[in-house]
C-alpha cells in the first residue's frame, strides 16, 4: 500500500482546486493541439486542392487562348477567302465581257450578209450586247433576226426601241442578253 508522503508543508501545498484546474487545462490543451493539427491538415489540404484547381484553370485558360488564336486565324482566312471570291467574281464579269465580245464578232460576221442593214452604235458589257441597226427593208430585219436565232450564243433578244422614219427607214435597238 502505497502511502503518499508529502514533504511540502501544508501551507505551501497547491490547493486541490488548482490541481483540478491544471488537469482540465492539460486535457484541454491536448484537445486543442489535436484540433490545431486537424485544422492545419485541413488548411494544407484546401491549399493543395485550390492549387490543383488553379493549375487546371490555367491549363484550361491556355487551351482557350490557343483556341481563340486558332479561331482568329480561321476568321482571317475566311475574310481573305471572301475577298478572293469577290475578286474571282469580278474576274468572271470581265470574262463574260470577253464572251460578249466573241458573240459580237459573230454578229459582225452575220451583218455583211444583209447589205440593206447598217450597224450603228454598239455597247458591250458583262450583262449583254446592245446594238442599233438601221435599214430600209423590213424583210432584211426579219431575216437578220431569224439568222441570229439560229445561234446558241444569243438565247435572249429584246427590242428596246423601234423607230420608223420615212426618209431614213427603220431603226431597231436590240439587246442580246446571256
Amino acid at each position: 500500500m502505497d502511502k503518499k508522503i508529502n514533504l511540502i508543508p501544508e501551507d505551501l501545498a497547491v490547493p486541490a482546486s488548482v490541481v483540478k484546474l491544471t488537469k482540465i487545462i492539460n486535457k484541454l490543451s491536448i484537445v486543442m493541439s489535436v484540433v490545431l493539427i486537424v485544422a492545419v491538415l485541413g488548411i494544407v489540404s484546401l491549399l493543395f486542392y485550390f492549387l490543383t484547381n488553379l493549375k487546371r484553370a490555367e491549363a484550361s485558360n491556355s487551351l482557350l487562348k490557343d483556341e481563340v488564336t486558332t479561331l482568329e486565324k480561321v476568321e482571317q482566312q475566311l475574310v481573305l477567302t471572301k475577298d478572293k471570291i469577290s475578286k474571282i467574281n469580278q474576274v468572271k464579269l470581265f470574262d463574260s465581257s470577253d464572251l460578249n465580245l466573241d458573240n459580237f464578232k459573230i454578229l459582225q460576221n452575220i451583218i455583211p450578209e444583209f447589205p440593206d442593214l447598217i450597224l450603228g452604235e454598239v455597247q458591250i458589257s458583262s450583262k449583254g450586247i446592245e446594238i442599233l441597226i438601221s435599214g430600209k427593208d423590213t424583210v432584211s430585219f426579219i431575216t437578220f433576226l431569224r439568222r441570229i436565232k439560229e445561234f446558241d450564243a444569243f438565247p435572249n433578244v429584246a427590242i428596246s426601241s423601234f423607230s420608223l422614219n420615212p426618209k431614213s427607214g427603220i431603226s431597231l435597238n436590240l439587246i442580246y442578253g446571256i
